[in-house]
């Protein structure tokens, strides 16, 4: 909206266009009636054009979100919940049209629907708003019960494609093209293949077709073997030089090295806390071995708070996953406006070029700006994938992902009566566990970097069932199909394309949303 022309004077007369954001207020006819013999309505870029017209600038300014909504209790979670509940709803689709293409009547259309309602409904930025904790602790809630329900649909849609056989497991992959998988088991049953049990946890890589499943016979998993902590380790794609305590001194391609020594360590975690910095460099340390991976399981503490650190370094996959646990107590972590201070893991490597994913695509960013990558981000030779805690900074090479904040003295609002309202304890509180993955890879491939990421992290359905066939394929290893669903009685793929030349890696592409039949190849 902008002032019309003839009110254009007095507190006006600073600017041609004054605007209005109402909060959360629907545009309905009478509030239309208000705003009119004040207001002309417009369209914002037009105006604006109009007005630079009129008033060429005379200096330039760039602009750029510096802080996000996502910090608080539970507000980091929220987002680890929304990434989970997204993937199965979409994994759930997927099954659901591979069981409408093997010719089954199961529908769960609406079902997913549902699920897909709630998941966007607690999309809403003042869901994400520090102060809304009670609103927050209901979107978790909701989102986990969609998880639930998505998992029962996957299983209802699954056993319409296998034979019932107890002494096998069978794996779905919902992605159009075949993968090697990580599958993760509680217990001892798990796919023949390489499995490697530590405490009650067994995992390890399966073999699966595009838009399908395969089975394997139930076997058992090798026990992990506690050995010394080494001072380097080398893997199939990279090699790994550790502190004495177990963090990440060097990560090394080939011949080049990935992180940049000095003020950190690669997988420092740090924080400002009662106004002291404090950090997870001292820790003690346990170091293990088996077919799949090497372990490093760190128990450390942030000030008082337990924190509690696995790093498993895959032995034939190009990936390390970290999972961090934070037990909290009512803790306050950071300054609100500060991301330095908050609890941040860090990687300094040796780049300064940098790049991250966006919906449907991915983009060349910039240092010392806040990033909010979906997926992953990528400098100086390392791919950080994140699973949910999106929020990442950059500077001189130093990747940051910044993952909780907390503090029970802020507020955004400004008027004399807030203090007379509600008031949210704002600390931290239980257990939170993130994940992350890390990608050695050396020179920027945006193709590859999607593709295996990809590959890595989408989820897998696991039931006991006895059978393989693939259902759908993308006709092209450069289409990355984002998800599989049924749509006017037909099974549609949706998507993009990823770039083929410099000009077009960047900007225009090229989206698709298409029957599968359009593409995917000869189906097996």
């Amino acid at each position: 909206m902008e002032p019309a022309r003839e009110l254009g004077k007095g507190m006006f007369a600073s600017s041609a266009i004054w605007l209005d954001f109402p909060d959360l207020e629907e545009v309905e006819q009478y509030k239309i009636d208000r705003y009119y013999p004040a207001y002309d309505f417009v369209l914002l870029e037009e105006s604006l054009r109009e007005r630079i017209k009129q008033v060429p600038p005379h200096a330039k300014a760039k602009t750029y979100t510096y802080w996000s909504y996502t910090d608080g209790v539970w507000a980091e979670e929220l987002l680890r919940e929304n990434k989970q509940a997204e993937e199965a709803a979409v994994l759930a689709e997927g099954i659901c049209a591979m069981a409408k293409l093997a010719g089954s009547e199961v529908n769960r259309k609406d079902a997913i629907k549902s699920i897909w309602h709630d998941i966007l409904k607690y999309q809403h930025h003042d869901v994400h708003w520090i102060e809304v904790t009670d609103l927050r602790r209901r979107a978790v809630n909701y989102l986990k019960e969609g998880m639930i329900r998505s998992r029962e649909i996957m299983s209802e849609a699954a056993k319409q494609l296998i034979k019932e056989d107890a002494n096998y497991i069978a794996v779905f992959n919902g992605l159009a093209r075949k993968r090697r998988c990580l599958v993760e088991a509680d217990g001892d049953a798990v796919p023949a293949g390489r499995f490697q049990k530590l405490g009650d946890r067994s995992f390890g890589f399966v073999d699966v077709p595009a838009g399908g499943f395969a089975s394997f016979k139930v076997s058992t998993a090798e026990a992990s073997e506690k050995k010394p902590l080494p001072e380097k380790i080398e893997t199939k794609n990279y090699a790994v030089e550790f502190s004495d305590d177990g963090l990440m001194k060097q990560i090394t391609i080939g011949k080049k090295n990935l992180l940049k020594t000095g003020k950190f360590l690669g997988g420092e975690i740090k924080a400002l806390i009662n106004n002291e910095w404090v950090d997870n460099r001292s820790a003690n340390c346990k170091f293990y071995s088996g077919d799949v991976a090497y372990i490093v399981e760190r128990t450390a503490s942030l000030g008082r708070i337990p924190v509690r650190e696995k790093y498993l370094f895959f032995k034939k996959e190009p990936f390390i996953k970290a999972e961090i646990e934070f037990d909290f107590n009512g803790d306050e972590v950071g300054v609100f406006w500060l991301d330095d201070t908050k609890i941040d893991v860090y990687y300094p490597t040796v780049g300064t070029a940098v790049f991250n994913d966006i919906p449907f695509g991915y983009v060349q960013a910039k240092e010392n700006r806040p990033l909010f990558p979906t997926n992953w981000l990528y400098c100086g030779g390392l791919v950080y994938v994140n699973r949910g805690t999106n929020k990442h900074w950059v500077s001189d090479g130093v990747i940051a992902n910044v993952v909780a904040w907390g503090g029970n003295r802020f507020s955004n609002r400004i008027h004399l009566n807030w203090s007379n309202k509600t008031q949210y304890d704002l600390r931290l509180y239980g257990k939170q566990r993130i994940e992350y993955f890390l990608m050695p890879i050396g020179e920027f491939d945006g193709n590859r970097i999607v593709r295996e990421v990809e590959a890595m992290t989408a989820p897998v359905f696991v039931t006991k069932g006895k059978g393989e066939k693939s259902f759908y394929d993308s006709a092209d290893k450069n289409l990355t199909v984002t998800s599989v669903h049924e749509k006017d009685g037909e099974v549609w793929m949706r998507g993009y394309k990823l770039p083929s030349t410099d000009k077009s890696r960047y900007r225009n592409w090229e989206i698709f949303d298409g029957p599968a039949g359009s593409l995917k190849k000869k189906r097996h």
